[in-house]
């Protein structure tokens, strides 16, 4: 294994503990507030710069630990299975939505479509876990009653990841490309890709 191979396989072990590390501790520090939460935002926007591959690992390690030891409770498998695997479905739309948002060149389109995107991710993501409550709890021909009993904390949740995902996306992306010294995500997904072994 080559020297550029081996610095490759730790920058990518290192981001990948970074985003999984913030979006944890986003999540830890907002669990107080049912519903309102940063950790979609920050598993979405590691797949956004970084692409795919990466944002599926971030969402599959922040949510597996957030899960594991959630302040509000012990795992339920369905519930469990469900949460993990909408979150890496996350990450992973961040990296196809790098190239669907950088079509425009206009910040507000950028904004709009940002917001709608993150309002159609949290829709998915409710109702994959409503379904898994209902599975767990042996609920599903009431299915309906479990999405009317939990539609006003899905209807803050969705609101308040549409407004996150609007209003910080665009800042936050540019931010931390400065910071982090980075490009434009899809180049480092097919660059990391190409170096895989």
């Amino acid at each position: 294994m080559d020297t550029s191979s081996t610095k490759l396989k730790s920058r990518r072990i290192s981001i990948t503990a970074i985003f999984a590390s913030m979006a944890i501790a986003s999540a830890y520090t907002l669990s107080m507030i049912p519903n309102i939460e940063l950790m979609t935002f920050m598993v979405f926007i590691t797949g956004y710069l970084y692409g795919s591959y990466i944002g599926t690992l971030v969402g599959l390690i922040a949510m597996s630990i957030y899960a594991a030891w959630n302040p509000w409770g012990g795992p339920v498998p369905p519930i469990f299975a469900a949460q993990v695997s909408c979150m890496a479905f996350i990450g992973a739309i961040g990296g196809v939505a790098n190239r669907i948002l950088n079509v425009s060149s206009h910040n507000s389109e950028k904004m709009l479509r940002a917001a709608a995107l993150g309002g159609i991710l949290t829709i998915i993501y409710d109702l994959a876990t409503n379904f898994a409550y209902a599975i767990a709890f042996g609920l599903e021909h009431q299915l309906l009653l479990v999405l009317i009993a939990g539609a006003w904390f899905s209807i803050v949740h969705v609101i308040s990841n549409t407004m996150i995902f609007g209003a910080l996306l665009i800042p936050v992306s540019k931010a931390l490309k400065n910071v982090l010294g980075i490009g434009n995500g899809v180049t480092e997904e097919i660059k990391w890709k190409e170096n895989s072994p």
